[in-house]
């Protein structure tokens, strides 16, 4: 398991802003923990939204901090709208309402459920 994950971020970040208090960190320095901090938030942000037009399950990032494999599909409505948008998309759909408009939104969804495995 990887020994930098947001975890260890955050615990880094009161760290800092320990030493900011106590005088042992300057402004400047802790002004460029806050900067490369952000970049790192970003990019497991981003991993993360990758994950969600994964089909199915995935391996979480390490730098999550936590092992294993999660469901991604369970999500709320707006998660939902996103992946049936991707989904259309690799239909080759420019939107959602086209591919349900082509393909009528009952198929559309059929396919969409049996795509990614929903029971509902």
């Amino acid at each position: 398991m990887s020994t930098n994950t947001l975890n260890t971020l955050t615990d880094r970040l009161f760290e800092t802003l320990t030493g900011i208090k106590d005088g042992s960190i300057t402004i400047e320095n802790a002004k460029a923990v806050n900067d490369i901090s952000s970049t790192i938030i970003s990019g497991a942000k981003v991993q993360l939204d990758a994950m969600k037009l994964m089909k199915k399950s995935a391996k979480l990032p390490a730098i999550i901090g936590i092992t294993g494999s999660v469901e991604i599909i369970k999500g709320d409505k707006k998660d939902l709208y996103e992946q049936k948008v991707a989904f259309a998309n690799q239909l080759g759909y420019d939107s959602y309402s086209a591919a349900i408009s082509t393909l009528n939104k009952d198929v559309f969804e059929k396919r969409f459920k049996n795509e990614y495995k929903l029971s509902n």
